[in-house]
């Protein structure tokens, strides 16, 4: 535990593996949550034609809007009818079904690879969009009913992808959050059986469509996402010691932009993407240092015997929050770096760490030890309060989704390290990726155009 302990400190994180091939999920409540979910349905798309798609929509559409924890599906066979277009929805139906609300949709083949996919989200009680009007006592359904009405045209290998955009679009009109569904997932998958057994992954953020960014025989860590969703900071050891690169994920260009004596670690880019909060121990310690990345100068943030790590920016740039054992024990610390004031942020429990801020700096997700072992927890920084997420005891490295509404992070299963993911809400939980090997260091991506 100690050099669990010590590896985390100075921002490496734990290991954790996922397999490019398989994942899987199982779900479930916490015990004594208030059920206040949004019951909604997505009813199957029909489909028009002769080569039908391997990808099933309403599926991914359900899967995306169940993992946040604020919606609860309906399975296919409770759903009370299977229409494809508003103009076939039986309110009566549903509104007995208990469904708020209803995703239908078609799927037309107009050639070879080619697909129109049309989709509309409908209220089934016509509370909105000037819908719920009475006549002659019955309830006025139809075209009202409508909240968003939608056609694109898809290639045949784009379906999963735009499956997450309707959830987007779902997600959205009913919370007034902007979904981050179509957004990406950075992690290391370790195989100690291969050549270069660490490998930096791509992939969508349920962990499809993996995409290998980097193989190497050594250590890859820390991976960390630029603000426009195009570079990659990680830690490397490929030059036998430990260095700060920052990658072109789509033009395959890599930099090194910190390789000082003893530690590089723990890249954490600005909201402006003009720099980077690195922990450097080049003075002694490790401490905490801001790097403009147009000069490459250097500004230190920290300056104690402590050691301080894993910085994390608040959504305005304009306070860092990091992990020091300056009281003896890690917990999470916050600086402003206009005046350099600091304070201690975290006092429940002997241990926490990683801090993660929401996109509207009310919460933290950091990782938390309580009498069972490390757990995934939130934070409200208004009042202090800390709510565990997770119920596993080998928990690290959390990733918030870019709209808050999701946390992804690494746990044990058996010998091996897996990601899983929990809503924000801590009322769905899965695992999401698990195989071969180990998977670490997840890094969700921001909001992707």
């Amino acid at each position: 535990m100690i050099l669990r302990n010590l590896i985390g400190l100075v921002g490496f994180g734990l290991t954790l593996a996922f397999s490019t091939a398989t994942f899987a999920e199982s779900k479930f409540v916490i015990r004594g949550a208030a059920d206040n979910a949004i019951p909604v349905a997505v009813a199957p798309f029909r489909f028009n034609g002769m080569q039908v798609p391997s990808e099933n929509l309403a599926r991914v559409i359900g899967d995306d809007l169940r993992r946040t924890g604020q919606f609860t599906p309906k399975a296919d066979a409770e759903m009370p009818q299977a229409p494809s277009t508003a103009a076939e929805v039986d309110y009566g139906r549903w509104r007995q079904a208990a469904v708020d609300y209803l995703v239908v949709g078609q799927v037309n083949e107009l050639g070879p690879d080619q697909y129109e996919v049309r989709f509309e989200l409908v209220d089934v009680f016509g509370r909105q969009g000037g819908a719920g009007l009475l006549q002659g006592g019955q309830l006025m359904t139809g075209g009202t009913n409508v909240l968003e009405a939608r056609v694109a045209r898809i290639g045949g290998d784009a379906f999963r992808r735009y499956a997450h955009q309707i959830s987007d679009v779902v997600y959205e009109k009913l919370t007034g959050v902007r979904g981050a569904f179509s957004t990406r997932l950075a992690y290391v998958q370790v195989e100690m059986n291969l050549r270069d057994a660490y490998q930096l992954f791509v992939a969508d953020y349920d962990g499809s469509n993996p995409q290998r960014v980097r193989a190497s025989r050594m250590p890859i860590m820390s991976p960390s996402w630029s603000p426009d969703g195009q570079k990659l900071a990680y830690v490397t050891f490929e030059n036998r010691r430990s260095e700060v690169v920052i990658h072109s994920i789509y033009q395959n260009q890599r930099q090194v932009v910190a390789n000082f004596k003893g530690i590089n670690g723990a890249p954490e880019w600005s909201p402006d993407g003009r720099s980077l909060a690195l922990v450097l121990s080049k003075d002694g310690n490790p401490d905490i240092y801001l790097m403009d990345l147009a000069s490459r100068s250097l500004r230190r943030v920290t300056n104690t015997p402590a050691i301080e790590t894993e910085p994390s920016f608040s959504p305005d740039g304009q306070t860092l929050y990091f992990t020091s054992d300056r009281g003896g024990r890690p917990q999470v610390y916050s600086t402003s770096l206009a005046s350099g004031a600091t304070q201690r942020v975290t006092f429940t429990g002997i241990y926490n760490a990683s801090p993660s801020l929401s996109r509207d700096g009310k919460k933290m997700v950091l990782l938390h030890r309580d009498n069972t072992g490390f757990k995934i927890a939130s934070q409200d920084l208004a009042s202090g309060q800390i709510s565990v997420l997770t119920e596993t005891s080998l928990d690290e490295s959390p990733t918030v989704a870019p709209n808050g509404s999701m946390v992804i992070h690494a746990t044990s299963l058996g010998r091996n390290r897996i990601l899983n993911l929990v809503s924000a809400n801590g009322r769905y939980r899965s695992k999401l990726l698990f195989g071969r090997g180990d998977l670490r260091s997840p890094a969700w991506s921001p909001f992707l155009n």
